[in-house]
């Protein structure tokens, strides 16, 4: 086999590896997306706008996830908002 040919065949194998990475991952967050889905659905009949409420969802990692980000979040402003004050 020729050093193109080796190159391609491991290409290839890299990206069947990667579907299947997708395919487990799509697998695993079906059950949580699909409920998140139905509430924003249930939340658009009730007339609402709707709002992505965390505990709503079936992982609690997502939870504590949301609240991490939104912590790092107020950080940062409270960073910017120093920085800005200084200058």
């Amino acid at each position: 086999m020729s050093a193109s040919g080796s190159a391609w065949a491991l290409g290839d194998i890299g990206v069947g590896l990667m579907a299947w990475l997708n395919i487990i991952a799509i697998l695993i967050l079906q059950g949580p997306a699909f409920k998140l889905l139905r509430d924003f659905e249930r939340q658009r009949k009730q007339g609402l706008d709707p709002v992505f409420d965390p505990r709503r969802s079936t992982s609690g990692t997502l939870t504590s996830w949301w609240r991490r980000e939104r912590k790092s979040r107020k950080a940062d402003h409270r960073c910017q908002a120093q920085l800005s004050r200084h200058n």
